[in-house]
């Protein structure tokens, strides 16, 4: 049997993941294809920086959230001119998505989903969207939990929304506790 060469090893090498596209080149296209904003950008560099970690488990979130990413793409188009419908849609699409990254888990989870938040209140002037993990303690005055009875939040199923001139929350969050 022949030893190859380290110039035919790198051949192969370099064959072999040719067809393969970049991680950084794929979470862009998902984030920025059809919303390219500061938002997006700063999802952007966290999925990178999750996906980059080495974690299975924060490959396995950045994936799940990229796929889901073309909800809130789908609510941004469609928003309109009535304010309340467009907090409507903006929280469903948002609901959804955490409902289908629920026990999927990154140290960057807590920050994508707060920039989640800022995007969505960026786009409406009456309403602000909080994460439903942006504590890891149940406030009674944004979440509704469900769980073991405990305290600290685990996963968020939904965002809250507030008032933005008098802080009256207008939607709860729904969170798994443990």
């Amino acid at each position: 049997e022949q030893v190859e060469s380290n110039e035919e090893q790198i051949f192969k090498i370099k064959k072999e993941y040719e067809n393969v596209v970049p991680v950084d080149d794929l979470v862009k296209f998902f984030l920025t294809e059809k919303i390219n904003n500061f938002y997006t950008q700063k999802l952007v560099t966290l999925s990178e920086e999750a996906y980059l970690s080495g974690d299975k488990n924060a490959k396995i979130f950045v994936m799940s959230f990229l796929k889901n990413f073309v909800l809130i793409e789908n609510a941004y188009m469609n928003i309109g001119e009535d304010e309340n419908e467009n907090m409507q849609i903006l929280h469903q699409a948002g609901s959804k998505l955490l409902k289908n990254i629920t026990g999927k888990y990154a140290s960057e989870r807590r920050m994508i989903l707060d920039t989640l938040a800022d995007f969505f209140t960026s786009l409406l002037e009456t309403y602000k969207f909080i994460s439903p993990e942006q504590t890891l303690q149940i406030d009674t005055q944004i979440h509704n939990a469900d769980g073991s009875g405990g305290n600290t939040i685990r996963y968020g199923l939904s965002f809250a929304v507030v008032r933005r001139e008098t802080g009256k929350t207008v939607l709860f969050a729904d969170v798994i506790t443990q």
